[in-house]
């Protein structure tokens, strides 16, 4: 059995409507099979903006409560900025409308510091639902399964083909993030003005070269033009108190309209607003 998954970057949609579709950001994304079960995949190495979109995601997900049981899947993260912890953390002490809609949560952790902080969480925290820590996704699964209204064991076998498919988007993913690692960095350094022929200049590779690789990952160069940028951005609205002009010059954008209309594609807020909800310490127009 096949399952066909629906990929979408709108979090009110994926939320109002979740089986069967994957909520897809730059270093994680979310999934349901239905049932009252969502699930999270992140991979890499996580910083402040990957921070910042989870909480957007967070705060969409307050606009559509419903019991979750949650399966959070973070054995493929290297590590965990010091500033993106210390920012979740402050999170779960605000008593949030998302953290009351979570029945249960079972995290499998990597090996290393970020599995270590991760076994740590709930004592730390007590969050107020059953969470546990696991290092088998199939023993997480099962654990979350019999926490169900019916009390059912074994949903790891009634979620095989799901699990099955976004365990694959999670490898693919994960490995696209690592190839494109090299890329990524020099837009970090060239900003949003570099072409795609300056890029594979940069990286000793021809054109068509960088396109194929890029084809192989799932993605394309004007994708992760944006997507680095505008993770760039989130990092610095929530790290600064920079206005927003001086980040879209700091980028590279062309003009301020240019940075906002490429903010708002990508993250569905203008930048302005997005430092608000995501908790930044600016306090400019949500327009800007």
């Amino acid at each position: 059995m096949t399952i066909e998954l629906v990929f979408t970057t709108d979090a009110d949609a994926y939320f109002a409507s979740p089986a069967g579709k994957v909520l897809s950001r730059k270093r994680f994304f979310c999934a349901s099979p239905g049932e009252g079960i969502y699930a999270l995949f992140a991979w890499g190495d996580l910083d402040l903006a990957d921070c910042g979109e989870l909480m957007t995601v967070f705060q969409a997900a307050e606009r559509f409560p419903t019991p979750r049981r949650q399966l959070v899947v973070l054995r493929r993260v290297r590590r965990i900025a010091a500033s993106a912890m210390v920012a979740f953390l402050r999170h779960f002490e605000s008593d949030s409308v998302y953290q009351k809609t979570i029945a249960c949560e079972a995290v499998v952790r990597p090996d290393g510091v970020v599995g270590l902080l991760v076994e740590g969480f709930y004592p730390m925290v007590s969050p107020g639902y059953a969470g546990r820590a696991f290092t088998d996704l199939g023993a997480a699964v099962a654990w979350l399964g019999a926490q169900g209204p019916r009390g059912r064991a074994g949903m790891d076998l009634h979620l095989g083909p799901w699990l099955d498919e976004v365990t694959r988007l999670e490898r693919e993913r994960a490995s696209g993030d690592d190839r494109l690692g090299p890329l990524r960095r020099l837009i970090a350094q060239r900003g949003a003005d570099l072409s795609l022929r300056e890029a594979a200049q940069g990286l000793g590779v021809s054109a068509r070269s960088l396109q194929r690789t890029l084809a192989a990952a799932g993605t394309s160069f004007a994708r992760e033009r944006s997507t680095t940028c505008i993770g760039l951005a989130r990092d610095l609205l929530m790290s600064t108190d920079e206005p927003v002009k001086a980040i879209a010059s700091r980028l590279g954008y062309r003009s301020p309209a240019r940075f906002v209309e490429a903010f708002r594609s990508e993250t569905g807020v203008p930048p302005g607003r997005w430092r608000q909800v995501a908790g930044g310490r600016g306090s400019e127009d949500a327009s800007g």
